[in-house]
């Protein structure tokens, strides 16, 4: 066999070879970006998660905090009342009886 009965199949499988390598290669870099792009935009998800969630926990925090104060002043007013009632029982009583 010579050189020039494999010159014409052997530049064609070179060629083959190679660009097989290079797309490889290429391919193996393109999917390293497009992980690491969808690293990048899974953290910021949760980045803004976290932030949505610290917010609202905030938000709560607040409100339980009102509710607190709101319940403890109702308390004081039932208390008062219950007070109230009380010793108007008892002056109706005392009417009742002509005391």
């Amino acid at each position: 066999m010579n050189l020039e009965t494999l010159a014409p199949y052997a530049l064609p499988v070179l060629t083959l070879v190679g660009g097989w390598l290079g797309g490889r290669r290429r391919g193996k870099a393109e999917t390293k970006t497009i992980e690491g792009n969808a690293l990048s935009i899974m953290q910021e998800t949760y980045t803004q998660m976290v932030s949505d969630m610290q917010d609202r926990y905030v938000t709560l925090q607040k409100e339980i905090d009102s509710l607190q104060v709101l319940n403890k002043n109702l308390t004081r007013s039932l208390n008062s009342l219950k007070k109230e009632v009380s010793v108007l029982k008892q002056d109706n009583e005392r009417l009742r009886n002509g005391n």
